[in-house]
This record gives C-alpha cells, sequence and structure tokens, in this order.
C-alpha cells in the first residue's frame, strides 16, 4: 500500500501543470459570451425537455434545411427542388456571378460551422459536404423569402405545395429550431441577386418579414429589425417581430405600464422569489378587468399593461393550428439561447400560463377579446400553456411581467375587493354547497321522521 502511495507522485508530475485558478476567469468570460447574445451558436438541437410527443413540432415535414437532418430519407425527393431553385439562381446572376458567390460561401463556412450545436452530425461532416449543403439550402430558403414575399421578382418558383398535411407544414418548416441556415448565408446570396436585379430595393430582413406576414404571422403585428441589429437566423426574425426588443432611443416595452406605487416596471427584481398569481377567472372576482389594447395602440404581444382603473390590458392572441409549434419552437430557441434579453417568449408563456388554469379561465379570456381560439377545444389551449410553463424553471430577474404581478396582488388585497371574491366565489359555488346541506339535512330529517312513524303506527295499532 505505501509503495503505491510513493509511486503516485512519479505519475502525475508526468501529466502537464497550469493553475486551476484560471478556471475561475475562464469560466467567467465563457459565461459572459454565452449571456450577452455574443456567442456564435444559435442554431440548437431541440432540448430534450421539449422532445416527448413534439416530433411533428421541431422535425421538418415537407423540406429539411441545415445540416440536422440532411440525411432523413423520407424528405430525399425534396433534394430534386433544391437543384431546381440552384439552377434558377444560376440563371438570375449568371454562371460568372454564381462562380463568385459559390467562392464566398465556402469562405463562410467556418463561421457558418460555428452556428451549429456542435453535435456529431456536425462536426463529423465534411468540408464539402456542409459547404454544399449552405449552397443548396441557403438558394432554397432564399427564393422563397423572395420569390413568396414579392411580386418584383420575374423568377418562376417551383411548386412546393405537399400532397397531404396542412398548407402551413411548408412555412413552417422554415421556423423549425433544427431547420435553419445562419442568416448571413441568405444575405451573402441576396447581395448577389440585387446585383442582377435593380428594382430589389429591400433589404432582406423586409423580404423575409413580408413572407412571414402573409404565411404564418398573418394574424398579428409583426415589427420590422433595427437597422444592423443582428439577426441569426428565420425563427430569430419571426421571434423578434413578434416579441421584439426595446429600441434603444426608446423606453422598455415593459415601462409602458401606468405605475400604481413603488414599484417601478424593470428588466430585474430585487425579490428572491416571484410574487404569488391568481388565474383569469380568479382576478375577475377580486374586480379585474380584461381588454385588448385600444385601436392604434399598435401593441404587440408583450406590451401587457395594468391600468389604474383595475384592467389588464393585453393584446389579442389568435390561438390556431400553427401557435402550438409556433411557440415551442420560439420557447426551445430562447432556453438554448443564453441571452437574458431574448427571453420574452418565456416571459410571455409564464405570464399566460399563471391567467390560464382550467377551461373557465379560457372562457374569460375568449369573452374579454383577450383570446381568440380558432380551436374550440378549450382543453388544448390550456395543455399548450401548462405543458410549456412546466417545462420551465424562471428567476425572478429575468422574468418581464414580475412588476404586474406585484401590482395585481396589491390591488386585489386592498379595499373591499378581498370580500367581493368571497362572495362571488359564495355566489358561483358556495350557495349550492349551503343549499346542497340544507336540502340533505331535510332529507335526512325527513327520512328519519318516516323511520319513526314507520314504527310507531304499527305498535299503536296493536
Amino acid at each position: 500500500m505505501y509503495m503505491m502511495a510513493s509511486k503516485m507522485p512519479e505519475n502525475t508530475s508526468a501529466e502537464p501543470e497550469g493553475n486551476l485558478q484560471q478556471l475561475i476567469p475562464e469560466a467567467n468570460e465563457l459565461a459572459a459570451k454565452l449571456y450577452s447574445g455574443t456567442s456564435d451558436t444559435a442554431i440548437f438541437r431541440f432540448p430534450r425537455t421539449f422532445r416527448e410527443g413534439n416530433e411533428k413540432y421541431y422535425k421538418p415535414r415537407t423540406m429539411a434545411i441545415g445540416p440536422f437532418h440532411a440525411q432523413a430519407t423520407d424528405l430525399n425527393r425534396v433534394q430534386t427542388k433544391m437543384i431546381n431553385f440552384f439552377c434558377v439562381m444560376g440563371q438570375i446572376g449568371g454562371e460568372g456571378v454564381m462562380k463568385v458567390l459559390i467562392a464566398e460561401l465556402e469562405r463562410l463556412e467556418l463561421s457558418a460551422r460555428a452556428c451549429y450545436d456542435p453535435d456529431q452530425v456536425v462536426t463529423k461532416m465534411k468540408s464539402y459536404e456542409f459547404s454544399k449543403i449552405m449552397i443548396l439550402d441557403g438558394c432554397s430558403v432564399f427564393l422563397v423569402i423572395v420569390q413568396g414575399s414579392s411580386k418584383e421578382s420575374s423568377v418562376v418558383m417551383p411548386a412546393l405545395g405537399s400532397s397531404h398535411g396542412s398548407v402551413y407544414d411548408l412555412p413552417l418548416d422554415y421556423v423549425k429550431l433544427e431547420n435553419q441556415v445562419p442568416f448571413f448565408i441568405l444575405e451573402s446570396i441576396y447581395e448577389k441577386y440585387k446585383q442582377a436585379n435593380r428594382n430589389a430595393t429591400s433589404s432582406l430582413s423586409e423580404y423575409a418579414l413580408s413572407f412571414l406576414r402573409m404565411t404564418i404571422l398573418k394574424e398579428h403585428k409583426l415589427r420590422a429589425p433595427e437597422p444592423g441589429q443582428r439577426i441569426n437566423h428565420l425563427l430569430h426574425l419571426a421571434k423578434m417581430a413578434l416579441f421584439p426588443l426595446p429600441r434603444p432611443d426608446s423606453a422598455s416595452t415593459m415601462a409602458t405600464v401606468v405605475s400604481m406605487g413603488p414599484d417601478k416596471p424593470s428588466w430585474s427584481s430585487s425579490s428572491s422569489s416571484l410574487t404569488e398569481t391568481r388565474s383569469a377567472s380568479e382576478l375577475k372576482a377580486y374586480g379585474v378587468n380584461f381588454q385588448t389594447p385600444k385601436v392604434g395602440n399598435n401593441a404587440y404581444l408583450q406590451d401587457i399593461r395594468f391600468l389604474e382603473n383595475g384592467v389588464l390590458e393585453i393584446p389579442k392572441l389568435v390561438y390556431n393550428e400553427i401557435t402550438a409549434p409556433l411557440f415551442l419552437n420560439f420557447l426551445a430557441y430562447e432556453v438554448s439561447y443564453h441571452n437574458m434579453e431574448e427571453h420574452a417568449v418565456i416571459s410571455y408563456i409564464w405570464f399566460m400560463d399563471s391567467l390560464i388554469r382550467d377551461v373557465k379561465d379560457v372562457e374569460v379570456l375568449v369573452q374579454s377579446g383577450v383570446l381568440q381560439a380558432r380551436i374550440t377545444d378549450a382543453k388544448d389551449i390550456v395543455s399548450l400553456f401548462n405543458s410549456l410553463a412546466g417545462s420551465l424553471f424562471i428567476m425572478p430577474e429575468s422574468y418581464h411581467f414580475e412588476h404586474i404581478h406585484r401590482q395585481l396582488k396589491r390591488y386585489c388585497e386592498s379595499g373591499p375587493r378581498p370580500l367581493r371574491a368571497k362572495w362571488v366565489y359564495f355566489y358561483n359555488h358556495g350557495r349550492w354547497d349551503f343549499l346542497n346541506t340544507i336540502l340533505l339535512s331535510f332529507f335526512t330529517v325527513t327520512q328519519t321522521l318516516f323511520s319513526i312513524l314507520a314504527y310507531l303506527i304499527p305498535l299503536k295499532n296493536k
């Protein structure tokens, strides 16, 4: 035993020595890079937390884009369309311009690889194969964006319709987290496109936003990204359009709340825990009314306000067949992408889940116009928000609506509102319990009385 112990220093001395204290600055540097959003990685594998039962929401159904699903055998038929797209792109720019573009995209290979979650599919993929995917898939996405959103283009886009499934299958494929190409690949193609098409005066992000507005984001107000704002991919653009970050030259959208005391809207909270919340039906019992912003307010989904007159103002959410896959991919992106300022969807899901706990909460929001359900089963809406929020862990400092919960809590606990809530509960539930108790007592007494009479009458006859 002692001999083995004496040899241990010899073995360890052969290993390269280093300063373990260096782990601290290395960890700090990595964390700062991740949580500031400056990390190149922005296209991730779908988190395991959300995978079970959601395969149709994260796997492409019509067209595979990018390296993660490049080998999908059931989507191989799309490769012919990709090659056709590439040929169309060659006709637009000419053979010479196409050669220049291919050379540029090849030089972007390392930058493009850095955008993907480094799993075995990406790391083992050879340079030629990866670059080929970037070129073919990039041209395919680019042409669908431009041709699908503009009447200026003279390109004839091949039909992309599926012979089965939903009409949303194809556009939804372009906003699935695992089915993305870096946006700078598309911008490189667009630069060459503009050289051959002088009437193409819009930016690529405007084309892409128009495509999204005409396909899957018809129902909501969208905001174009700020000039120079980083766009990671098409899913990122869709998320920023629905849940835009505050403008650099204006107050936070979270600060549009009418102040009701010392609680100031902010991106962070000094509280160590989240405020207790109440559902929509419970808030209504306390006298809180729900309404959508007035016409002309131009509110985005996260522009939620609580007013001094007890009105909770929430922009209208249209719930249809694309809501679940879209929100799930938004959520998967935010969970994987560590920039705290990008966590608007996480906060929104958490807030809506606090309001929607049962079917009766859905009914309250539908009646007030806050929720417009294109799907008749309210249980599906409850299930969506409950399941999404149930997979999340949220920190108070990153929750955008904590100040609203504090204002609601103070409003509900002030004045005669607690008594009002008890009366509403008694009227809706307690009165029936009280009546049932009276009836039960009456029938019990009656049954006992008849039992006594049934026993005494025969004795009297005797």
